[in-house]
């Protein structure tokens, strides 16, 4: 199967969006996760962002308090972006930022479990959203919390042209 076919990279325009976010943006990210989520949801809880995208939403987790934050992409240039907010915040011990993907068990198995799983609009990108799902799953500790958003857009195909275009 052509992986353009199942994945777009986002990667470049998150590293551009990153350009131009400003603390305070950070910060009503932060304020947002809280609000959604729970704040006793993430203060001092070992937390997974699957999909890490620009890193801003890794960086509102850790601005709320998780006690452990591991943040992945499988896009390179994804991972590139949340890089750079990891570096900006001083290279925090306690926030890892790897390059992987949800399909790959072997990977998926190697992080353990976590007390939330957060992945916004991600999984179905993957090209096999219930695997994803299901790997997704797989990395929530029992009675632990998996906060997802997947999204259906009919005009899907229009916008995959309209980003490949303009990326």
């Amino acid at each position: 199967m052509d992986s353009k076919k199942i994945s777009f990279s986002f990667g470049a325009n998150w590293q551009e969006l990153n350009k131009s976010i400003t603390g305070k943006e950070i910060d009503k990210a932060a304020e947002d996760l809280g609000y959604w989520i729970g704040k006793e949801n993430i203060e001092g809880k070992r937390v997974l962002d699957l999909g890490s995208g620009s890193g801003i939403h890794s960086l509102g987790l850790l601005k709320q308090g998780a006690r452990e934050l591991v943040s992945f992409d499988y896009d390179p240039s994804s991972v590139s972006a949340t890089t750079d907010h990891w570096e900006k915040s001083g290279k925090p011990s306690n926030w890892k930022v790897l390059h992987g993907s949800v399909l790959d068990s072997q990977f998926i198995s190697s992080l353990g479990q976590f007390d939330l799983v957060y992945s916004w609009g991600v999984l179905h990108h993957t090209g096999n959203m219930w695997q994803a799902i299901n790997n997704a799953l797989s990395m929530v500790k029992p009675g632990a919390l998996f906060y997802l958003t997947i999204y259906k857009d009919d005009n899907y195909a229009h916008s995959i042209a309209v980003k490949e275009k303009y990326n």
